[in-house]
């Protein structure tokens, strides 16, 4: 074997591992990212705020911080994706990686408009409850 092809050898096994380690900090910020939510939403559901208390989340920025930290976690999948077929880049691997992109960037798009949806929609309901407040108090 010549000095090309084990530097060649070298580079695919380091690229092997920048991807597992970005596939992997992927996984880790999907799943901080959901317990950091769930634990959000829990204290939404289960604690009232207190007047002063900046600190509790509401039930609607809980499902963002979820959302967030999904479509970033994807874009680092996506990221190990192309890496690992920059390594072995068959007709096959190419196909794969398109229908995972594709898929994966259908689901960002569906939780991003989501997310811009209940965003437009805050003040909106916050309208109709404030209002609802009102009609009962007066």
């Amino acid at each position: 074997m010549n000095i090309i092809g084990i530097q060649a050898m070298i580079y695919k096994h380091i690229l092997e591992y920048v991807s597992f380690a970005i596939g992997v900090v992927g996984i880790v910020v999907i799943v901080v990212g959901i317990i950091k939510g769930l634990i959000g939403i829990g204290r939404a559901g289960f604690f009232k705020p207190k007047a002063g208390d900046h600190k509790s989340l509401s039930l609607r920025e809980a499902r963002y911080d979820i959302g967030f930290s999904l479509l970033l976690g994807l874009e680092f999948l996506i990221a190990a994706d192309i890496i690992s077929t920059i390594v072995d880049p068959t007709l096959q691997e190419i196909a794969i990686l398109g229908a995972i992109v594709g898929i994966r960037a259908l689901i960002g798009y569906v939780l991003q408009k989501e997310m811009s949806h209940s965003d437009t929609m805050a003040p909106i309901i916050g309208r109709v409850v404030r209002r609802g407040k009102r009609t009962k108090e007066g």
